[in-house]
Order: structure tokens, then C-alpha cells, then sequence
């Protein structure tokens, strides 16, 4: 291990040192047509270049997550490393498990994806841009609309229609002796936003008690054969949030839809660049 720590301590013939290295696990070939592959060329792995290129962003990746520049050594790793990943890259395509495993067709897409948005990650925003983008999409930003209700749930529309009747001088569902026989829907008594009346009463439900107004009692409902009534006992209009107290979430949502702008424009430009064959049949077959 001395011997080859010792190698890399003139950092005067680094890169001859580490070719020489990679020589002992590869083995040397005088006839490799170097003009055939990437002028940066250090490696030939079964005919697969590693280059220059490659050892200095693995670099940059090593010092970002150390926070410590890297020494002759850890270049010499750095090498080795690369040389195991392309043998078990090659090992994998020979096994086809690139095709066959979506899990690691999975991880490639995820890292292919990485890629692409590393500079809106990095990008710098300005105070102004983040108060134009908060303006722009001030229902993002907002604390949300919260409705208290309660709901009752009938078999027949004949005691649907007589508790609606018993309510109208008092105008509360509470007041109607008859929903003593009623199911009540099993509801939290606070008021809730949107997702959990969702969750609570499904999205058809829902989205009629959303549209109702304060103290108000629905009509009749008919839904899955069975028949609904729901009075609103309280709204909590929703607020904007102001941009001081929203701006870390500005922030979040900003590099989000950048993020997402910079995957969409490389995907569009990838596949203007692609040739895309689609067997028609069979995909028609699918279809139906």
C-alpha cells in the first residue's frame, strides 16, 4: 500500500501515474486508436472511454459532499471507481437488466433527471423575482378555506324531505326531533379544509358542501342510493398568506416550477432529436 501511495506523491506526473495504475488492472494495449474516442480519453474499458471529463465532475461530487478539495490519491480512486461502475454498467447490459429490472431503469431516469435540473437547483433568485412570482400565484399561497358542517344520512327520501320541512322556522338541522332516527355522518367538529372534507365525505359530497353558503341547508342529495342532507354551521374564507411569512414556500415553488420548466425543455428537445417508431398496431390493439 506504501509503494502505492508513493506513486502519486509528485503531483508533477499525476495523470501518467494514475494511466500506469490503471494499466496493472486493465492491462496495456499499444495498438488502442485513440483518435477513434474522446480526446480526453484516460481508460479504455472494454472499449468504453473514461475520461478526463468524467474524473473532474466525479470530483466536484466528492468535494461537495466532503467540503475537502481531493488529493493524487483520491484521483487514483476516483479512477478505480469509475472503472468498477462501467464494468458493472457493462455487466448489467450483458445480463439485460437495464431492460429487464424497472428498478434500475428507475434509478437511471432519476439520475438522468438529476442532470438535467442541477442548474435550476443552483440557480440564484432574486427578492424580485420571488415577489413577482408571489403576486402571480397568490391562490398557492394562501391559508385555506375551512368549512365546519354536519351531515345527515337517510334510506328513504320521505324522512329526508320531513326533517328539511321541521327545519324551516329554525333553520338548523339540530332542531329537528326527527333525526333522532337519523344516521349522522361521523364528521371531526372543527372546521376543515378542502382534502379533508374530501377525505371524510368523498368528492361528490364535498365539492356540493364547498359551494354552499353560512347556516345553510342543502337539499336533498341522492348519492349510491342512499339520500343526504348538509347543513354548513361555519366558513373560514381563505387568506393570503403575506410574501414575508410565505417566502420560504415562495422559494420551494419557485425552484419546484423551474425545475419542472427544465425537465419539460430537455424532454421536448430529446425527443425532437429522437427517432420515436410506433408499431400502430399493436398499439391500437392496446388501446381497446
Amino acid at each position: 500500500m506504501g509503494r502505492i501511495i508513493s506513486i502519486f506523491k509528485d503531483h508533477s506526473r499525476i495523470y501518467a501515474s494514475i494511466a500506469g495504475l490503471i494499466l496493472v488492472f486493465t492491462g496495456s494495449n499499444s495498438a488502442i486508436n485513440w483518435p477513434n474516442y474522446p480526446s480526453d480519453t484516460l481508460v479504455l474499458v472494454n472499449k468504453r472511454p473514461i475520461t478526463q471529463t468524467a474524473v473532474q465532475h466525479a470530483r466536484q461530487q466528492l468535494i461537495s459532499q466532503t467540503r475537502q478539495n481531493t488529493t493524487a490519491i483520491q484521483d487514483g480512486l476516483i479512477i478505480e471507481r469509475l472503472i468498477d461502475d462501467e464494468l458493472l454498467l457493462q455487466r448489467a447490459e450483458n445480463l439485460d437488466l437495464l431492460n429487464s429490472d424497472p428498478g434500475i431503469r428507475k434509478l437511471l431516469a432519476r439520475t438522468a433527471i438529476q442532470e438535467i435540473i442541477k442548474d435550476s437547483i443552483s440557480e440564484a433568485v432574486s427578492e424580485s423575482q420571488l415577489r413577482a412570482f408571489y403576486l402571480e400565484h397568490q391562490d398557492t399561497f394562501q391559508e385555506p378555506k375551512l368549512v365546519k358542517l354536519q351531515v345527515a344520512k337517510f334510506s328513504e327520501m320521505s324522512l329526508a324531505t320531513k326533517v328539511i320541512q321541521d327545519t324551516k322556522n329554525t333553520n338548523s338541522l339540530n332542531s329537528s326531533v326527527l333525526l333522532n332516527n337519523v344516521e349522522m355522518m361521523t364528521i371531526p367538529q372543527s372546521a376543515l379544509p378542502a382534502h379533508m372534507l374530501r377525505r371524510y365525505l368523498g368528492p361528490s359530497l364535498a365539492t356540493k358542501a364547498l359551494s354552499m353558503e353560512n347556516n345553510q341547508i342543502s337539499d336533498p342529495i341522492v348519492f349510491q342510493k342512499d339520500i343526504y342532507l348538509i347543513q354548513i354551521l361555519s366558513i373560514q374564507p381563505a387568506t393570503t398568506i403575506p410574501f414575508v411569512q410565505a417566502k420560504p414556500a415562495v422559494i420551494r415553488e419557485f425552484r419546484r416550477k423551474n425545475r419542472d420548466i427544465a425537465l419539460l425543455n430537455a424532454l421536448k428537445a430529446l425527443r425532437k432529436q429522437s427517432s420515436i417508431d410506433i408499431n400502430t398496431t399493436l398499439v391500437y390493439q392496446l388501446a381497446i
